[in-house]
C-alpha cells in the first residue's frame, strides 16, 4: 500500500504541469486534495502497522519556520482569505515532503526514476500541444500560443523553457542509467521535440539558465559517460536548432499538415541519426577493449575531438547564425536595461524591498503584493507577483520566511554537492548530477521570474530538495504514536480545505464561462454557491456585485433597479471588506454609490482608490467625477461654499499621470462661476 501511494504522488507530480501547471486554485486545490488524500492513506498505514516516521531533521526544522511565519503574517494580513489558502499550501508540501522522505530514505534509483520518466513523457505531451498550437494543427488552451511564443501548458513561455530543460536533463539521465540502446535511441527522439519547443519559447532567461543548467550537468558527470551523452544531446539538438527557423514562420493559416508531417519526419531522422550514433559508440567500445589504448591517447582523442565541435562553431558561425530566427535574435539584441521586460522586474524589485521596509518583521501576508503594489510603484503596471519568489515570500512572510524558504534551498544546494562529491555508486552520481542540474535550473530561475507561484513547479521543486537530503545524517525519528495520528489529522483538514477551495474555484470558473455566454443569471447561480463554499474570497463577491449592477442597469421597473442595485452595494461593500486595498473593487464601489445618487459617499471612496493606486489615469477621472456630483449635490443644499470647495479641488486636479480631464475641470469652472453668481444675488 505504502509503495504504491507514493508511485502514484510522484507520478500525480510528474503529470502535474499539465494542468495549466497547477497556477489556477482550481486545478492547484484540487491536486493538493489528492495528495493529501494519499498522505493521509499512507500515515494511516504507518499508524495501523506501528511503524515510526523519519524525516530529516533540518527540512522539518525550516518547513515548520516557514509554516510558522505564514501563520504570524495574519496578524498584518491585507488579504486574510488568501494567506490562508497559501498557508494550506506550505503545510501540503511539508506534508508531502515527509511522505517522500519516509518512504525512499536510501532509495534514490527508483524514486529518481519514478520522478524522471514520467516527467519526460509529460513534457513531451507540453511541447506537442505548443508545437501543434504554432503549425495550426489544434490549440489544446488559449494561451498554449502566445504571440508566436510556445508556452504550452503552463501558457506561460518563461516557465515552460525551464519546465523544458529540466526535462531535457532528466531524460539524459535515464539515459545514463538504461543499459538498453533502444530507450537511449527513443529518449533522442524525445529530446528533439522538447528542445524545438523551448527554442520556439523566445525565452532568454531560459535560455541562459536552461543551457548552463545542461553544460553543469556535463561538468559533473562521471568520467567515461560525458562524451557519449554529449554526443547523443547533439544528436537531438542540432536538428532541434535546423528546424526551429522553419516552424518558427508557420501560423495558422498555412498548411498544418504539412508541417505535422516534417515535425514527424525530423523526429524519425533524429532516432535514425541516434541510432547509428549507438552503433558507432558499440564499435568503438569493441575496439578499445580489444587495443587496450594508452589513457592519454584517449584524452587526446576526447580533447582533439572538442576542439573540433568549437572551430567548427566559429568557422561556421555565420551560417549558423542565418538559421536563428529573427524574433529571436531581436529578442537578444534588445536586451539591455531599456527594454520593457528588463526595468519592469527591476521596478517590482525596487517597489517590493519598499513593502519588505515598512513591514520586514512579519510581512503583509500570502497575496499582499498583488494588492499593495500599487500604493507604492511610481509607474502603472499590473503584475500579480513580484517576479522574484524569494522577494514575494520576504514580502509575504516576513524575515522568518524569508530565512526558512532560503535555507531550505541553501541546505539542498549544500547536500547535493556533498552527496556528489562521496558518491561512491556510479549511479548515484548520475543521478545527483541530474537532479542537482534541473534542481539550479529551477531555483536560479526563480530569482527573475514566478516559477514557484506555479504548484506543479514548487512540487517539483520539493521533491529534488527530499531527494538531496541524505538517508541517515540529521535523520530523526517521529515516534508513531503521537507523529501517525498528528500528520494524519492535518492531512484529513487538507483534503477538506482544499476539496472547498477547489469546488469553490470549479463553480466561479462555470459562473464566468456562462458569462461570457451571455447567461448572466445562470452566472449568478455558479457564484452563488461559490460565495457559499468560499465565503471570505473577495474575488467572488466581486463578481455577484458586477453582474446585480449589470442587472440593476438592464432592469426597466424602479423596484427591481434598486433591489438590484442595492444587492450590487452590499456585495461590493463585502468584497472591500474581506480585500480593503483593491482597485477594482473600490472603482465598483465608487461607481455603484453614483448610480445610487449617493455622491458623498461615492466621493469618499473615490478617495480612498486614488490614495490606494495613484498611477491610473482612470481613477483620477472617476475622482473628478465624484467632485463634480458631490459639489451639485451641496449646489443644490444650497451649500455653496462646501460646493465651491469641492469644486476648486476638481480644478487644480494634477493627477502624476496623463488623465482626461480637461472636460471635467471645464464644467466645474462653469459650475463655479454660476454658484458665485448665485451667491451673490443672494447677498
Amino acid at each position: 500500500m505504502k509503495k504504491a501511494t507514493v508511485i502514484l504522488m510522484m507520478l500525480f507530480t510528474a503529470i502535474s504541469p499539465l494542468f495549466r501547471g497547477l497556477f489556477f486554485s482550481l486545478e492547484a486545490s484540487a491536486f493538493l486534495a489528492v495528495l493529501a488524500l494519499l498522505s493521509f492513506i499512507y500515515f494511516m498505514t504507518k499508524l495501523t502497522r506501528k511503524e515510526d516516521i523519519f524525516y530529516n531533521k533540518w527540512l522539518l526544522i525550516f518547513g515548520g519556520l516557514l509554516i510558522l511565519a505564514y501563520g504570524l503574517a495574519f496578524i498584518n494580513s491585507v488579504n486574510p482569505r488568501y494567506n490562508f489558502e497559501v498557508l494550506v499550501h506550505v503545510t501540503g508540501y511539508l506534508i508531502f515532503a515527509i511522505v517522500l522522505y519516509d518512504y525512499y530514505q536510501d532509495k534514490k534509483r527508483e524514486f529518481s526514476v519514478a520522478l524522471m520518466a514520467p516527467m519526460v513523457i509529460s513534457a513531451f505531451v507540453n511541447a506537442s500541444t505548443g508545437l501543434m498550437a504554432i503549425t495550426g494543427a489544434f490549440k489544446f488552451l488559449n494561451d498554449t500560443l502566445n504571440n508566436g511564443r510556445i508556452g504550452g501548458t503552463f501558457q506561460y513561455a518563461n516557465i515552460a523553457a525551464v519546465y523544458y530543460m529540466m526535462a531535457v536533463i532528466f531524460s539524459l539521465t535515464l539515459m545514463y542509467l538504461t543499459d538498453k540502446p533502444i530507450y537511449r535511441v527513443l529518449l533522442s527522439g524525445i529530446n528533439t521535440v522538447i528542445l524545438l519547443a523551448m527554442l520556439l519559447t523566445r525565452s532568454r532567461g531560459g535560455y541562459i539558465v536552461g543551457f548552463s543548467a545542461v553544460l553543469l550537468f556535463f561538468m559533473i558527470q562521471a568520467k567515461g559517460y560525458r562524451l557519449k551523452t554529449f554526443g547523443l544531446f547533439l544528436c537531438s539538438s542540432v536538428p532541434a536548432f535546423l528546424l526551429m527557423k522553419e516552424v518558427s514562420n508557420q501560423t495558422a493559416s498555412q498548411d498544418a499538415k504539412t508541417m505535422a508531417c516534417l515535425l514527424i519526419i525530423s523526429f524519425m531522422a533524429v532516432v535514425f541519426l541516434a541510432a547509428v550514433y549507438e552503433c558507432m559508440i558499440f564499435c568503438i567500445t569493441r575496439v578499445k577493449k580489444k587495443l587496450r589504448p594508452p589513457v592519454i591517447l584517449s584524452r587526446i582523442i576526447q580533447f582533439t575531438a572538442i576542439c573540433l565541435v568549437i572551430a567548427s562553431v566559429f568557422l561556421l558561425w555565420d551560417r549558423i547564425i542565418v538559421l536563428i530566427p529573427g524574433n529571436i535574435t531581436n529578442r537578444f539584441a534588445k536586451l539591455d536595461m531599456s527594454e520593457p521586460s528588463v526595468y519592469r522586474r527591476i521596478e517590482y524589485y525596487k517597489d517590493a524591498l519598499k513593502l519588505i521596509s515598512k513591514n520586514w518583521l512579519l510581512g503583509v501576508g500570502g497575496g499582499g503584493w498583488e494588492v499593495l503594489n500599487y500604493g507604492v510603484q511610481e509607474t502603472y503596471y499590473v503584475s500579480r507577483t513580484v517576479h522574484n519568489h524569494y522577494l514575494e515570500v520576504f514580502v509575504d512572510a516576513g524575515i522568518l520566511g524569508f530565512i526558512a524558504f532560503t535555507s531550505a534551498i541553501i541546505l539542498a544546494v549544500f547536500y547535493f554537492i556533498r552527496e556528489i562529491y562521496k558518491a561512491e555508486n556510479l549511479q548515484k552520481r548520475i543521478i545527483l548530477a541530474g537532479l542537482f542540474s534541473g534542481f539550479l535550473a529551477l531555483a536560479a530561475h526563480a530569482t527573475f521570474d514566478f516559477d514557484l507561484s506555479f504548484v506543479s513547479m514548487t512540487l517539483l521543486l520539493w521533491v529534488m530538495i527530499v531527494l538531496a537530503a541524505p538517508g541517515t545524517n540529521n535523520r530523526i525519528k517521529l515516534k508513531s504514536r503521537w507523529a501517525a495520528p498528528l500528520l494524519s489529522v492535518t492531512a484529513a483538514v487538507l483534503i477538506l480545505v482544499n476539496t472547498i477551495i477547489s469546488l469553490a474555484a470549479f463553480n466561479a470558473k462555470k459562473g464566468l464561462n456562462l458569462t461570457l455566454k451571455y447567461e448572466p443569471y445562470k452566472a449568478l447561480t455558479c457564484y452563488e454557491e461559490a460565495v457559499r463554499l468560499d465565503p471570505y474570497n473577495y474575488k467572488y463577491s466581486y463578481e455577484i456585485s458586477k453582474l446585480c449592477r449589470l442587472f440593476g442597469e438592464a432592469s426597466k421597473i424602479k423596484e427591481n433597479k434598486e433591489a438590484w442595485y442595492e444587492a450590487a452595494l452590499s456585495m461590493a461593500e463585502r468584497s472591500i471588506s474581506q480585500n480593503p486595498y483593491l482597485p477594482e473593487s473600490n472603482r465598483l464601489l465608487t461607481d455603484l454609490y453614483n448610480d445610487m445618487d449617493m455622491p458623498l459617499k461615492a466621493l469618499e471612496s473615490a478617495e480612498k482608490l486614488v490614495s490606494y493606486q495613484p498611477y491610473y489615469d482612470l481613477n483620477y477621472e472617476i475622482l473628478a467625477r465624484s467632485y463634480l456630483k458631490a459639489a451639485k449635490y451641496y449646489s443644490d443644499n444650497n451649500d455653496y461654499e462646501t460646493a465651491n470647495e469641492l469644486l476648486k479641488k476638481c480644478i487644480d486636479l494634477e493627477p502624476p499621470v496623463k488623465a482626461k480631464l480637461k472636460d471635467y475641470k471645464e464644467e466645474a469652472s462653469l459650475l463655479l462661476t454660476t454658484n458665485l453668481n448665485n451667491r451673490n444675488n443672494r447677498s
